[in-house]
This record gives C-alpha cells, sequence and structure tokens, in this order.
C-alpha cells in the first residue's frame, strides 16, 4: 500500500543526499547531467545537418492547439515533482527543473498535478497550487522562466479524489463519488454531495482563471488515473443514483460542468486539453475504450482544445498507466490512434514512446498529434535537441525502472535512476558556474 505523506526532509536524508552529490559529481557530467555544459564551459555539440533535416520532420514540425501555436510536436505530459516549498511556493528547484526541459527542446509542457482546493485537494504538500490569487504572481514566474525557450506551458488541475491521505487534509477523510477507497488503501472516504460537488467545480475554474491571469498558455484538466475527475466517470467508483450517477451522460456531468465552468471564467478560446483514460483495463468493473472514446467526442462538442490520451490509474493491478520495463515501446499507441480516428480535435499521446524514430513513425501513420512522453525528458532533459540535431546515439534513455515515481508517492522530491541531477538542477548549474539567463540569451 502506498502511504502518501508530507515530505519530511530530515538529517539522514539530507546527510545521503550530500553523499550522494559528492559520489556521482563527476559522474553527472560524464553522462551529460547538465545540458551541454561541464565545468561552466559552453560546449557546442556537432550538428549533422543533412540528417537534422531529413529525421523526424514530423517531429519538429510546428503544430496547433486552439489557436496556439507550437514549435514542434514534443509534448512533456505531466508527472509529479514535489520542488515547492508548502502553500505552493515557487522554488529555484522547480522553475530550474522546468526550465531544463524547455531548454532542452520540447514544445510544450505540462506542470505536475496542480491543487485547485485546500480542503480535500492536497495531494503532495510540496505541488504547485492555484487555489488563491497569491498563487498568480507564484505561477507567473514558471511562465517567465520558460518564455524565452519558445516552450508553452500548460498547467495540470487536479483533484486527488480518494488518492490522498488524511494527514495531508488536516484529518479529514478524503472525497470521492460514492465513498469508496482508492486502489491502494482501505481507508475510510466521505461521499461527495452536490454542493460539494458544485464548490470543487467553482474551485476548477477559479484555479485555471488564475493560470491564465499568470500568463501560462492554457491548462490541463486531469480526467484521468482514477482521480476525483475518473472517479465519477468510471462504474468502478461511481455508484451514484443521483444525477451524477447511472449512464453514461449523468457520470459524464461533474467533468462536463468543470470544462463548462473554465470556459465561462477563461473564455472559450483559452487553451483548455483535457487528460482521459480511454480505457480503465478493470474488466466488467470499469469501462472500456468505446466509451472512452465517446467521453472524448463529448469534449469535443463542448470546445476542449485538444485530449491527452492515457489509460487506467492509480494502484490498477496491470500498472498500465505506469508501465515498467516490461512493457513494450508503443504498446498503447492503438488507444491514441482510436481517438483521433474519431474526433477532429488534436490528439496528445503516450504511447509509450522513448525513441525519436519511433515517435516519427507514429506521426506519419497519423497515430497521434503529439508525442507525450514525462519519463523521457526526466532521464534526458535534452531529448528533444539531441533527436532535433541529429545526435540520437547522445540520449540518456528512461530505463522505465519507476525511481522517479516510486519517490513522488513517498513524499520526496523527484529524482532519476540515469539522470542524478534531476531534481537539482539549480544546484547543478550553481556548482559548475552555469549561468542560465546567460545560455538563454547565447542561445
Amino acid at each position: 500500500m502506498v502511504t502518501w505523506m508530507p515530505r519530511v526532509v530530515g538529517t539522514d536524508r539530507a546527510c545521503s543526499w550530500e553523499r550522494q552529490r559528492r559520489v556521482d559529481g563527476d559522474a553527472m557530467m560524464a553522462c551529460g547531467g547538465v545540458t551541454g555544459q561541464a565545468h561552466g564551459r559552453n560546449i557546442k555539440p556537432k550538428v549533422d545537418e543533412g540528417r537534422m533535416k531529413m529525421a523526424y520532420e514530423r517531429l519538429f514540425s510546428g503544430g496547433e492547439i486552439g489557436g496556439l501555436t507550437l514549435k514542434n510536436r514534443v509534448f512533456m505530459t505531466a508527472a509529479g515533482c514535489a520542488l515547492c516549498e508548502e502553500g505552493g511556493v515557487v522554488t529555484e528547484g522547480l522553475l530550474a527543473y522546468y526550465e531544463a526541459r524547455a531548454r532542452g527542446g520540447v514544445g510544450a509542457i505540462v506542470t505536475e498535478v496542480v491543487r485547485v482546493n485546500e480542503e480535500t485537494g492536497v495531494m503532495n504538500a510540496h505541488q504547485l497550487c492555484a487555489t488563491g490569487d497569491r498563487h498568480i504572481g507564484e505561477i507567473r514566474k514558471l511562465a517567465d522562466r520558460l518564455r524565452p525557450y519558445g516552450c508553452r506551458l500548460f498547467l495540470q488541475l487536479h483533484h486527488p479524489g480518494n488518492v490522498t491521505h488524511p494527514g495531508l487534509l488536516g484529518g479529514r477523510r478524503p472525497v470521492s463519488a460514492s465513498g469508496l477507497p482508492s486502489l491502494m488503501s482501505d481507508q475510510a472516504v466521505d461521499t461527495l454531495d452536490t454542493g460539494q460537488i458544485r464548490s470543487i467545480v467553482n474551485d476548477f475554474g477559479d484555479a485555471a482563471r488564475r493560470v491564465q491571469e499568470a500568463g501560462a498558455d492554457g491548462v490541463e484538466i486531469h480526467g484521468a488515473h482514477f482521480y476525483l475527475l475518473h472517479q465519477f466517470l468510471t462504474p468502478l467508483f461511481n455508484k451514484r443514483t443521483d444525477e451524477y450517477g447511472g449512464g453514461h451522460g449523468n457520470r459524464m456531468r461533474f467533468l462536463k460542468e468543470v470544462v463548462a465552468d473554465v470556459q465561462a471564467k477563461c473564455g472559450r478560446d483559452f487553451p483548455l486539453l483535457v487528460r482521459i483514460s480511454v480505457e480503465d483495463y478493470m474488466g466488467e468493473r470499469g469501462y472500456h475504450l468505446d466509451e472512452g472514446v465517446k467521453i472524448c467526442q463529448d469534449l469535443e462538442a463542448m470546445g476542449v482544445h485538444a485530449i491527452d490520451v492515457t489509460c487506467a490509474g492509480a494502484g490498477c493491478p496491470g500498472r498500465q498507466s505506469l508501465e515498467p520495463a516490461s512493457f513494450p515501446q508503443g504498446w498503447r499507441k492503438h488507444l491514441g490512434a482510436a481517438v483521433k480516428e474519431l474526433v477532429g480535435i488534436p490528439v496528445v499521446s503516450v504511447a509509450p514512446v522513448r525513441d525519436p524514430a519511433f515517435a516519427e513513425e507514429l506521426l506519419a501513420q497519423g497515430q497521434l498529434d503529439f508525442v507525450g512522453s514525462a519519463r523521457c525528458h526526466i532521464a534526458d532533459p535534452e531529448w528533444a535537441a539531441k533527436a532535433r540535431d541529429g545526435r540520437d546515439s547522445e540520449i540518456r534513455r528512461c530505463i522505465s525502472c519507476l525511481k522517479c515515481i516510486r519517490g513522488i508517492q513517498n513524499g520526496l522530491p523527484i529524482s532519476s535512476a540515469v539522470n542524478h541531477v534531476c531534481g537539482r538542477e539549480g544546484e547543478a548549474g550553481r556548482r559548475w558556474g552555469i549561468s542560465d539567463k546567460q545560455e538563454a540569451q547565447e542561445e
């Protein structure tokens, strides 16, 4: 069972991290841990111009979401990083973490889950927040930091539902559609009443307004992975008999109300993505791809600008949403392809993709519009730039060991088994005398 708990920074942990810094310092440089730099010297890699023009033409072509132009088809999808101070205060560590990926060439970044409700919506004590106007300035720091790189920024608005812990909620019970616990625990859960549902709808809309005022490019509503909105969509958790339960239309109601509130407060032109698990992988207890595609069609009809396709969720016994190394590359590409065939808006899909050649192949086959991945860019912030410049052999590939996920689940900041700088980009920059601002100006 996974225990969700606030991050605790104690003496033992600090000492172990300091030992790792000393042991791995030179190793980080040897494996390219600091992007394109070594000991403060700006290293300009050789670029194969011919290959750059021929390979991955589709991957590095421009795209559009809701009138917003993206410089390429590389999407860093959401993954927790837990680098904020408590209360959603943005740190240099968080800014440097996302900046490294923007500088590394991705066309768009979807942030970690962003808190929209303080009473029952806490997923991690150190997550990004948009629960009050005080957070507008914090989010603006991130938007301003990424803007020079031409990387689009979407914040993922989220409520965990039953996938949290009373210790994060001030002793309150988690909430869900029908009072059922998550697949990862047997703790008591309260059922949301209609008044509470409408209050949370308002929370999502207010959070989106703050993101817009902060200068971000758009928002993504997290309707997947067995978090609250997905808990209403799936019969696995939704046993209600009121207007929010029963058939497909009623189970869609909560998500539709959230979308409508965001549109009302931000305008229908503000870029809006929704992340959807199009297959529960829970047998007869959940829904399947046919209904998942129907959900996406309903969202398109409402004016959503893009669908971020994923599957399953927290605690799923088959581990389909966080597949380990035993799952082959592209094993779930059919999910994105099924959605793309029947909707007219752009599809972001996590296939999963590990290699740029495979990403180019999926685009050529028309199975998706934007190539989604988080772990590729956690492992190597320069994944996109290396692919673009014909330096595939230099890419530090994700080995799907799930270290990055396990740390977050246990209240720790993000880390990586293959990228020892991950989560400590700001520290590495200071250590080797790297000025990110200076590098951005030089480029």
